[in-house]
């Protein structure tokens, strides 16, 4: 069975080139796109979107990657434990490496940007 996939960024065009390759790389069976964080979280609460991966940017205005984090743990604890999360930047900062490594629900980190492998890896549940 395909996996649900969720990215939280708040970069428009890379949103769109993410969804493109979700789509052609035919390994996910649905897609959940926010560029607010805020509303990511609500529609997990509200909605009940239980994705099985999150792709997470870290630096956003309204809620970085790090309280994304926080929040998920707190108001949707069933999601932030079964799903596996993936710290998703064009960060170079050796700090953010360490400080995703903290979390133990984060999978991986990955420098943007995204390819078709780490795509497969990210479906096959590889930790990286």
């Amino acid at each position: 069975m395909k996996k649900t996939i969720a990215v939280v960024d708040d970069d428009d065009i890379y949103r769109i080139i993410v969804r493109k390759m979700i789509s052609i790389s035919g390994l996910f069976e649905t897609d959940h796109l926010f560029n607010d964080p805020q509303m990511a979280l609500k529609s997990f609460k509200e909605e009940g979107v239980k994705p099985d991966v999150i792709l997470l940017d870290v630096n956003m205005p309204s809620l970085d990657g790090w309280e994304f984090l926080d929040n998920l743990k707190s108001c949707c604890p069933d999601v932030y434990h079964s799903c596996d999360i993936y710290i998703v930047t064009s960060s170079i900062y050796s700090k953010d490496q360490e400080r995703a490594k903290s979390y133990k629900e984060v999978k991986g980190f990955i420098s943007k940007p995204i390819n078709q492998d780490i795509l497969k890896k990210v479906a096959s549940t590889t930790a990286f």
